[in-house]
């Protein structure tokens, strides 16, 4: 008869947990499981990053080679003459202009470049100023640039102030470069002394503190003078710059160039751009320019005659095409690597299964189920992928930002899965492999 004690014991027995029980007698098998595993998902998680980061900075450069005057949109309209023309009028149209950039595109963190400029230029038939070729008199064309003081040195005089009184000359600042290129002196005045209206007085110097920065990219004669040959004869040449008036009589500069015009150039901020959405900034482009955007301008700002251009859709067009060219060489190496991949990860599951035939044998021998086997033999899958999968893709995504996610953690979750599957599939699909019903004879 059976003591008691023994009984007590006997129904106390558990059996050890199996999982637990093959990572501690095979703990270096589920450690190479879970490097691999860890290797493969931070591939996978890893290349759509990488491919993402690099479309969008082979889009960056190819827009920063352009040049910012290339990747900007230029508006421009006649002048407000029905009550004079102000500051804050062209200040009022260039918020209107930034409130409705956004849609696929945004403008620089500096913000625009506007201001307002003479059309034509006048010669400046003062004695003693430069001439190259002995006859031609300098030129200069008369411009107002908000702001230009955040981006030049005043080395001497003052800035222009204070409005013009009619036969007054037209008080300038320009640059100390053109200035001593031209020959020109703090306090000349310069311009056809038989016309009062075309005179100015120059009230400042000044420099510029970088000639590359994106303010000064359509100006180039505003901070030094240019050498130019005539369309007629390419033997005469003469020296052009600019002078830059205050803001509080724009409609000197009318007078000066017969007509003026207000000009908004808005450069584009490239480095937002994003290689994913270039059909959204196309678009965007487009509606500003000729789109619902355009109208609402010209109403909200009252100038019928506002129009914006730009070289800018020409080339995301030509970016657009690039894309499509170098797409399919880009995926030549991920499709490489995620099938040596695949191959690596299936010949150390099947070697695997291959050196636990016999266990798996004796344990259907035993009466397991081949249902219960791949249910084990996903749960020892399970221990050694996931905490590995999830560190792998937490680096990736760490090592390599982007704004985009997912497609890194698609294809995370695709070969996590396919880790997790693979011992199981493998055990169950094979013919050869296959542990079926239990066999005949005796063991």
């Amino acid at each position: 008869m059976t003591s008691p004690d023994r009984s007590a014991a006997s129904g106390d027995h558990r059996p050890a947990r199996w999982v637990r029980t093959r990572l501690r007698t095979a703990p270096w098998a589920a450690l190479l499981t879970a490097g691999l595993a860890l290797v493969l998902v931070f591939l996978a998680a890893g290349f759509p990053r990488v491919l993402d980061r690099g479309a969008d900075a082979a889009l960056r450069d190819f827009l920063h080679d352009r040049g910012p005057l290339e990747t900007s949109l230029l508006s421009t309209a006649a002048p407000r003459d029905d009550r004079g023309e102000t500051v804050a009028d062209l200040e009022s149209v260039a918020g209107e202009l930034l409130a409705r950039t956004g849609a696929g595109f945004s403008v620089v963190p500096s913000g625009p470049v506007f201001g307002a400029e003479a059309v034509r230029r006048r010669p400046l038939v003062t004695e003693g100023l430069d001439r190259p070729d002995g006859k031609s008199p300098p030129t200069l064309h008369l411009l107002y640039l908000h702001g230009i003081s955040e981006y030049t040195t005043l080395v001497a005089g003052a800035w222009p102030a204070g409005s013009v009184a009619p036969g007054d000359p037209i008080p300038i600042a320009v640059s100390l470069a053109a200035a001593e290129t031209i020959k020109i002196r703090l306090g000349d005045v310069l311009g056809d002394d038989s016309v009062p209206s075309q005179r100015v007085r120059v009230t400042g110097l000044y420099t510029v503190t970088d000639q590359a920065d994106p303010f000064w990219a359509d100006l180039p004669c505003t901070g030094r003078a240019c050498l130019e040959r005539s369309l007629n004869d390419p033997n005469i040449r003469n020296w052009h710059t600019a002078g830059v008036v205050g803001g509080d009589d724009l409609s000197a500069l009318a007078v000066w160039g017969h007509q003026a015009r207000d000009f908004w150039r808005l450069p584009v901020d490239v480095d937002a751009l994003r290689a994913d959405r270039l059909a959204e900034v196309r678009r965007g482009v487009a509606t500003f320019m000729t789109g619902p955007a355009a109208t609402g301008l010209v109403a909200a700002t009252g100038r019928t005659d506002l129009a914006t251009t730009s070289r800018l859709p020409g080339h995301l067009d030509r970016a657009v095409v690039r894309q499509a060219a170098v797409a399919p060489l880009a995926l030549i190496g991920p499709a490489a690597v995620a099938g040596v991949a695949g191959v690596v990860l299936a010949l150390a599951t099947a070697l695997t299964l291959q050196r636990r035939g016999a266990e798996l044998r004796l344990l259907r021998a035993r009466g397991a189920s081949g249902t219960g086997v791949l249910i084990r033999l996903g749960g020892e899958s399970a221990v050694a992928v996931l905490p590995a999968a999830v560190a792998a893709t937490a680096l990736a995504l760490w090592l390599w930002p982007t704004p985009r996610w997912t497609a890194a953690v698609t294809a995370a979750l695709v070969t996590t899965l396919f880790a997790l599957l693979a011992a199981p599939v493998r055990a169950a699909l094979p013919p050869g492999h296959r542990f079926g019903g239990r066999p005949a004879g005796r063991w």
